[in-house]
């Protein structure tokens, strides 16, 4: 939750009362943050707040870290603070290492489709450097933490875009250099295959089938709602629940659901035992993760 290396209102609450999301934590696996948002000093999540509460909450809860990283867009486009952006993000990683928690995964957002600007501008960005930007940063990460899990947050085909031949070049160099791309998460807001404007429900699908045959990576499907994210709470929920139920219709089986917001809501995060009329964040991955069966 939050935008543009922001947070929820109740970030750092949601920390200082694990109680109040406890049933939340038991049914998830990964938790999803922003690298920004724990780097922005405006956000003043300092060192104690990290090694006292974020970590331990999520590591008794026996909760791993995924990093939504964006060190690797742009590298070569902006060669004078390459260094210094990777450098950012794997110190990050290996600072929450050291207090105890264990960051298992780095998704690389919105590398492949992200546009770039220079002075208000979008100027091209050749897909070649796009995959020479996410194998010179894979690289940096796998010399210092080789036991990371490395892939991509992506929406190349939620914008109608070609992914097939990207995906396949992009695992191909990751392959030539001893890496891996270990997933792929598609960032497809509820909206886009329910109203089939640029993708349909099968067309994920056959995004999930790529991925899994062709490229030999694990399929994720982000879920969340732009319409929902702007309009209300109840309205976020509602979209975010019905997801997987419009993929199943579509034979979809990912790997892995993210259930995440970037958006004006949900406005709170906890408490997960919010009444009938309200919706938190927590509530909602609760409720999402009941009707997998989880």
């Amino acid at each position: 939750m939050g935008t543009a290396g922001g947070m929820p209102p109740d970030f750092e609450e949601k920390f200082y009362r694990p109680e109040t999301w406890a049933q939340a934590r038991e049914a998830i696996d990964v938790y999803y943050v922003r690298a920004a948002t724990l780097l922005n000093p405006d956000n003043g999540l300092d060192d104690s707040f990290l090694g006292d509460f974020f970590v331990p909450v999520l590591e008794g809860s026996g909760v791993e870290i995924a990093l939504d990283a964006v060190g690797a867009g742009f590298l070569l486009a902006r060669p004078a603070n390459s260094t210094a952006r990777i450098e950012r993000e794997v110190a990050l990683m290996e600072k929450l290492g050291k207090m105890g928690g264990r960051v298992g995964y780095v998704a690389l957002q919105s590398v492949l489709s992200k546009p770039l600007r220079k002075e208000s501008k979008v100027v091209e960005y050749p897909m070649q450097q796009r995959i020479e930007d996410v194998v010179g940063y894979a690289k940096a990460v796998r010399e210092r933490l080789p036991e990371i899990e490395l892939g991509i947050l992506d929406a190349l085909p939620t914008k109608g875009l070609e992914y097939r031949e990207p995906y396949g070049q992009l695992a191909t160099a990751l392959d030539k250099d001893g890496l891996k791309l270990d997933f792929v998460h598609l960032d497809c807001p509820y909206e886009h295959p329910q109203q089939g404007t640029r993708i349909t429900w099968e067309g994920v699908k056959e995004v999930e089938t790529f991925v899994k045959q062709d490229v030999g990576a694990r399929f994720g499907l982000v879920c969340t709602s732009r319409t929902g994210g702007e309009a209300s709470d109840e309205a976020w929920h509602d979209n975010v629940l019905d997801a997987p139920k419009q993929y199943a219709e579509a034979d979809g089986n990912p790997n892995e659901y993210v259930v995440m917001s970037w958006f004006p809501y949900p406005a709170s995060s906890i408490p997960e035992s919010a009444g009938a009329d309200t919706f938190t964040e927590t509530k909602t991955v609760l409720a999402f993760s009941r009707g997998l069966g989880r």
